[in-house]
């Protein structure tokens, strides 16, 4: 049995460094997928996993978890002059298709805050996250799974419970960030109490 760290929207990799402090008992037998699609923190993401101590494969995905294999849009924060700060996530067009599942076909995403203003998008391909778990992830594998998904975890959840491949989930935690409607906001409880009923273990789950 192998215990399995997926970190899905890892950034530089402060998050799942953090995992392995505080799982050192872990950290020899974990096995690490982190799935980052900002090329800007691959460098960052990559050392963070050399530094981590274990026997087996951890490996940075340069994709978006998402409910397709294709070639989605992500936005990053535009860099400052003079400083490194860039951040990604998926955003305005991820947003949009999901809230337009919601509100009908062709919603637009407010575009009119300035914040919007300071980013700018990315192509970049994402991959069918609920494949790749059913493909890749052995049923006696322990599974835990960290999520900061920047608005696509709705959908994500959604498709993992729909195929079942969240039946492969031991421990949970997922960073939910604001819906933008009514029934998005309730999401984040419905997914709580679907994951108890499951059994499943659920840690530190925030709303952003």
């Amino acid at each position: 049995r192998q215990h399995v760290l997926l970190d899905v929207g890892s950034g530089t990799g402060n998050r799942l460094k953090t995992f392995v402090q505080e799982h050192k008992t872990l950290e020899h037998e974990l096995q690490i997928h982190a799935f980052e699609p900002n090329t800007a923190h691959l460098a960052k993401l990559q050392a963070a996993l050399r530094s981590i101590k274990t026997s087996l494969p951890a490996v940075a995905h340069d994709a978006a978890a998402w409910i397709a294999d294709e070639e989605v849009t992500i936005t990053v924060e535009r860099p400052q002059v003079g400083s490194a700060k860039h951040f990604g996530g998926l955003g305005i067009a991820l947003m949009q298709r999901l809230v337009g599942s919601f509100r009908g076909k062709g919603h637009p995403t407010d575009m009119s805050d300035d914040k919007w203003q300071r980013q700018q998008q990315l192509q970049v391909q994402a991959l069918d996250f609920s494949k790749w778990l059913l493909e890749n992830i052995r049923q006696d594998d322990h599974v835990y799974l960290q999520m900061d998904a920047a608005g696509a975890e709705y959908l994500l959840m959604q498709q993992m419970i729909v195929d079942g491949s969240v039946l492969l989930v031991d421990e949970i935690s997922i960073v939910w960030h604001d819906g933008t409607t009514s029934f998005l906001a309730r999401w984040p409880d419905l997914i709580e109490d679907l994951v108890t009923k499951l059994g499943l273990q659920s840690n530190g789950v925030r709303h952003l």
